[in-house]
């Protein structure tokens, strides 16, 4: 599931650092627009992130994912209030089950929540049937400190002990090798948007 693996807050914490950030033709395939109309809100142009990595080393599982980011940026008073709409493309190296592919995402976000130092995470799982194709809703919560390395902006302060809640969902599809998926981070939105975000992935 490309999306899970964006469970925590800061970009892609659930997986290896993308290793190319660039404007692309790629992700041009979506116009902003479009995905404003489904979330209810301005997105900016996109931010294509590609990474190979793997997946599941015990079942030779590698992936290259091609993520697109639609981030609208937090206020200087509110700094935790960015969110970012994924749309997502991954290729597997061989044919995995959905089975398999949740207990590999979940595990991957216990240690997520293990190196943030997330309390009350909370990863669940539910099939959807919206897309005519194998599918599968996550929601994922959790509640974080400040992530290490974050500078707060001149003015900004928290009290001591200072924590974040944060909810996140998406819908990934599972075709053979290829899982296309959409999702939102610091937010949710219904079932019917995620779905609605999927197509628009699948132009990918």
């Amino acid at each position: 599931m490309p999306g899970a693996a964006q469970a925590a807050p800061l970009l892609h914490a659930g997986r290896p650092a993308a290793v190319s950030f660039s404007t692309s033709s790629i992700c041009n395939k979506v116009s902003p627009s479009a995905v404003s109309r489904i979330v209810g809100y301005t997105v900016p142009a996109p931010t294509e992130y590609t990474s190979t990595y793997v997946v599941d080393k015990a079942l030779n599982l590698s992936a290259t994912s091609t993520d697109c980011g639609f981030t609208v940026t937090g206020s200087i008073t509110s700094p935790f209030s960015t969110k970012t709409v994924y749309l997502d493309s991954e290729v597997f190296t061989k044919s995995v089950t959905l089975a398999t592919l949740k207990k590999v995402e979940a595990a991957e976000q216990e240690k997520v929540a293990s190196q943030e130092k997330a309390s009350h995470f909370k990863v669940s799982y539910s099939d959807y049937s919206g897309l005519g194709v194998t599918a599968v809703y996550y929601k994922i919560t959790a509640t974080i400190g400040l992530p290490t390395g974050v500078t707060l902006p001149k003015g900004v302060s928290l009290p001591k002990g200072f924590s974040l809640s944060f909810a996140y969902s998406g819908i990934a599809t599972l075709e053979g090798k290829q899982s296309y998926a959409a999702s939102v981070n610091n937010g949710t939105i219904p079932e019917s948007k995620l779905a609605a975000l999927v197509g628009l992935a699948m132009k990918l």
